[in-house]
């Protein structure tokens, strides 16, 4: 927003980790975990339980032998989320760009009134994070990843842009933390999407928020 109100271009890319959590490689959390210095007992505790599980699949009469999960941590337990920004933690940064990290959303910001600045810096952070990926198992979603140019203005150039060797699209508005960001920052798409959100809600809780409604409104 301050780069788009001095008329900077600001790049910004949001990665999509292919099934961040179900891809976790137990043995590098394991790692990562003693090198942060987590009470041993705990990190025991941790690695006896992502080891140890097992699954069989059941189709109709017929089931499966079992088989032992060797990858991921359950998306639904409670300290999942701790875990895996423990994973990810170490995710390589530079000075001439901006890191947002949520869980598994990942945003890469540059801004800057030259746009080539915006394009080499924007590739020599992907090219990074490439690399670290690859060492940590962690896989990029490349046909989803989404890339902003915001700019006031008309944008007559866009930086180009690849990942594992293969180009990324700009668009012209993206999704991250629930919020839809659009190109020129209007916001307009976001409070539309609010808005029919809203009257769809609405519309459900009329017949118990009208007048003729049966509820009870002593209570």
């Amino acid at each position: 927003m301050a780069g788009f109100m001095r008329c900077e271009n600001t790049g910004v890319v949001f990665l999509d980790i292919q099934k961040a959590f179900h891809r976790v490689w137990v043995e590098g959390l394991i790692h990562k975990l003693i090198k942060y210095k987590i009470p041993t007992p705990l990190i025991h505790l941790i690695a006896f339980y992502l080891n140890k599980r097992k699954f069989k699949v059941k189709v109709k009469n017929a089931l499966s032998d079992t088989h032992t999960i060797k990858e991921g941590i359950p998306q639904g337990w409670g300290i999942s989320p701790t875990l895996y920004s423990l994973f990810v933690n170490d995710i390589p940064k530079c000075n001439k760009t901006k890191l947002g990290l949520y869980a598994d959303d990942t945003a890469i910001l540059v801004k800057n009134k030259n746009y080539r600045y915006v394009e080499v810096t924007l590739n020599r952070h992907l090219a990074l994070l490439n690399d670290r990926f690859l060492k940590w198992k962690i896989a990029i979603n490349v046909d989803k990843i989404e890339a902003v140019f915001f700019a006031q203005g008309r944008k007559r150039h866009k930086p180009n842009m690849h990942i594992n060797d293969q180009a990324t699209t700009w668009s012209q508005q993206a999704k991250y933390l629930g919020v839809t960001l659009d190109s020129k920052l209007t916001w307009k798409i976001h409070i539309t999407a609010v808005k029919n959100k809203f009257r769809a809600v609405s519309r459900k809780l009329y017949r118990l928020l009208a007048r003729n409604s049966d509820l009870n409104r002593e209570i």
